[in-house]
């Protein structure tokens, strides 16, 4: 039998294993539901970089993703960046957009020399550029790329791709995008959708700046040269800048006569080299200079026409984030205008597309110009074929000597030639119709009687 004293030495000998395993379980407890600390975010970073490009802006934005990749490099690892090479050419490196992945207003010029000639140039650019760390995270992240994961294996070969794998757009697909209600498409059929849509994505574009800028010359020039570079980039027709001096050079006198003053002399230009749409871009820049290192804005402002009528488009304004230099001003306004005019070209694409696409929803705006026509009925018969045959006549002149039309048409220049002669051939004596001259969206014809 236990006597009282043992029996309360045991008690408390119990009470003190109950407690020491509550004790134990809270810690295990608590051990279990301790969150884990949460992983640092990766730091914007300054890195250098370097491009080299017979463009000036293709070389700047060049150096601006190899000091993207020297970024990549340090975060993956240089075997696993290596290892994923093809697939970050693509989804990082190609960008045609490298503003996303830096701060541009950190940009710091190192080198900026023309290594080749005024005829053919080659840039060379170097530059010093804070890295936007979490931009680049992200798109790695979305493809599951991560540091220090597996490499692909060299023996195993890539599988071509489908145009039927999802997310690889088709041919004229961005042309889907269009916001067009569609009750603006005033009754047209799908396939005449479809053919301003293909319009539209196809464009071809004119960009230049005006005879009486206060801008200095050699900043348009750059800026024009750099809105060429990203038409191109992107798949676009850009009319070459030497063509426009060439004819603003040369053609003065012609211009005079054909126009009389009465259409300006770029939208001119724009009809002779068959552009859609001419840009006249514009701006001022201010600098100055802090600590030894020179600082630049640019405003620019790019303003859209159209090139049959000179009817204002629209305008896209952007200042440009301010740029430093080590070298001077002029290389800060320098990198500060074409940094301005790179970033509004998207917005100009997309603007022109849109605001073209509205206006050709009857059909594509043409001038038809009939010469000899002092019998007005069968100038009225020539109508009437026509509306059969398009979207739509209307007579904006009419003289025995010659008499005007605009007509609207779902189709190319070439189709409505052939749709003339047919209109032609259908009223009597007009047979004899032939083709004078064509220009743009204008074309001439002699009625032959």
């Amino acid at each position: 039998m236990m006597s009282a004293r043992a029996f309360v030495a045991k008690g408390r000998t119990m009470r003190r294993v109950t407690w020491l395993a509550v004790l134990g379980g809270l810690i295990l407890l608590g051990c279990a539901t301790e969150p884990e600390p949460a992983e640092a975010p990766v730091e914007d970073a300054y890195h250098t970089g370097a491009g080299r490009d017979a463009s000036f802006g293709r070389a700047m934005n060049e150096a601006k993703m190899d000091a993207v990749r020297a970024f990549v490099v340090d975060y993956l690892g240089e075997s696993t960046e290596r290892a994923h090479r093809p697939e970050l050419d693509q989804i990082l490196y190609g960008t045609r957009n490298p503003n996303a992945y830096v701060y541009t207003d950190t940009m710091e010029t190192t080198r900026e020399d023309n290594v080749g000639t005024l005829e053919e140039p080659e840039y060379v650019y170097e530059m010093r550029i804070k890295v936007d760390a979490g931009a680049i995270v992200r798109t790695l992240d979305s493809h599951g790329i991560e540091p220090g994961d597996a490499v692909a294996d060299p023996e195993r070969p890539e599988e071509e791709p489908s145009p039927d794998d999802e997310g690889i757009p088709e041919p004229g697909e961005a042309a889907d995008e269009l916001a067009l209600h569609p009750d603006d498409w005033n009754g047209a059929a799908e396939e005449e959708r479809r053919f301003i849509r293909r319009y539209v994505d196809r464009l071809t574009y004119m960009v230049y700046f005006p005879e009486d800028t206060e801008l200095d010359r050699s900043f348009l020039r750059q800026a024009v040269g750099q809105a060429n570079s990203y038409l191109i980039s992107e798949g676009h027709v850009a009319v070459d800048a030497s063509q426009v001096q060439r004819l603003r050079e040369d053609q003065q006198m012609v211009y005079e006569e054909e126009t009389g003053g009465e259409v300006g002399m770029l939208q001119w230009i724009a009809q002779r080299l068959d552009a859609d749409v001419y840009v006249e871009v514009d701006g001022t820049v201010s600098a100055d200079t802090r600590n030894d290192r020179h600082y630049a804005t640019a405003n620019m402002d790019l303003r859209m026409y159209e090139t049959s009528t000179g009817q204002l488009l629209g305008s896209v304004p952007y200042q440009s984030p301010e740029t430093v230099s080590r070298t001077d001003q002029r290389s800060a306004k320098s990198n500060a205008v074409q940094s301005a005019v790179y970033a509004a070209m998207p917005h100009m694409i997309d603007q022109s597309r849109e605001l073209l696409a509205r206006q050709f929803t009857q059909g594509i705006r043409y001038e038809l110009v009939l010469q000899n026509t002092e019998d007005s009925r069968m100038v009225a018969e020539f109508r009437r074929q026509m509306r059969d045959r398009v979207s739509e006549v209307d007579t904006v002149s009419q003289s025995p000597e010659e008499t005007e039309f605009v007509v609207y048409h779902y189709g190319s220049l070439d189709e409505l030639e052939e749709l003339t002669y047919q209109a032609a051939d259908a009223v009597p004596g007009m047979e004899g119709l032939y083709q004078v001259m064509r220009r743009g969206k204008s074309i001439t014809f002699n009625t032959g009687i």
